[in-house]
């Protein structure tokens, strides 16, 4: 999958490198329109991302759920850290909720909105820094390490995780491929890269190694993906290599 990425910080679209606010820009005050122009060119789901909840100054949950109410596919994560807001988005029509910090800190929470909900309504993002656990809008570090989080959480039935390379997002210096090459060695579930994407190259690197899916931010509003063009050769890709097994 070929994931675009939608971050809201005060309504507006933007980008941060490395996750600090003092290092933003805007892509546009319409998320609605951009993720219509997304869906488009061929996503089959968004990636939206609440800047505001995550940092702890507010939210834009009235914005994503009118976006889900008008059809957009969506997986959102940002200041998911209660059972009731995760329940929110997922009855206002999110596709999957992504939790972070809450995941991290309480795995019982986790467990419980698995037995309420389908496993595919749930994803865990496992932001890293090194081999530091990042949380709280990549605020705080965590003790133990990526592969560990994700080891403990698989256990207890999560089969979704997204995993961002902190230092490489937003910078377009390539993804942490080797990073994700132990990740797939060591988590059976579906696997999703973030950070550092900026060619069509290095999405197919990803999908080599087994990589399910990748989230697209930063190359995308820059231009320097065509996101059509590469969902076309991804699945162009996929479908030799289903022919090739055939």
């Amino acid at each position: 999958m070929v994931i675009p990425s939608i971050d809201l910080l005060g309504g507006r679209v933007v980008r941060l490198v490395k996750g600090r606010v003092e290092n933003v820009k805007e892509y546009g005050r319409n998320p609605l329109k951009i993720a219509e122009e997304f869906l488009d060119a061929g996503a089959e789901i968004i990636h939206v991302v609440d800047l505001d909840a995550a940092m702890e100054r507010g939210s834009n949950t009235r914005i994503i759920l009118e976006m889900a109410s008008a059809g957009v596919p969506m997986q959102v994560g940002g200041g998911i850290r209660s059972l009731d807001r995760a329940l929110e988005l997922i009855e206002g029509g999110v596709r999957r909720v992504i939790l972070g910090t809450a995941a991290i800190k309480s795995p019982n929470m986790v467990e419980e909105l698995l037995n309420m909900v389908s496993g595919d309504c749930v994803a865990v993002s496992i932001d890293y820094s090194g081999s530091r656990t990042m949380i709280r809008g990549w605020m705080e570090s965590v003790g133990l390490p990526p592969l560990e989080v994700a080891r403990r959480l698989e256990e207890i039935g999560v089969r979704w995780f997204i995993f961002t390379s902190v230092d490489r997002d937003g910078t377009l210096m390539g993804p942490d491929v080797s990073g994700m090459m132990l990740v797939r060695k060591t988590i059976k579930g579906k696997v999703i890269a973030s950070g550092g994407i900026s060619s069509i190259g290095h999405i197919l690197d990803l999908k080599r190694i087994g990589v399910d899916g990748v989230v697209l931010g930063k190359a995308i509003y820059e231009g320097i993906i065509d996101l059509r063009e590469a969902i076309r050769v991804v699945t162009r890709a996929a479908g030799e290599k289903d022919n090739s097994l055939s």
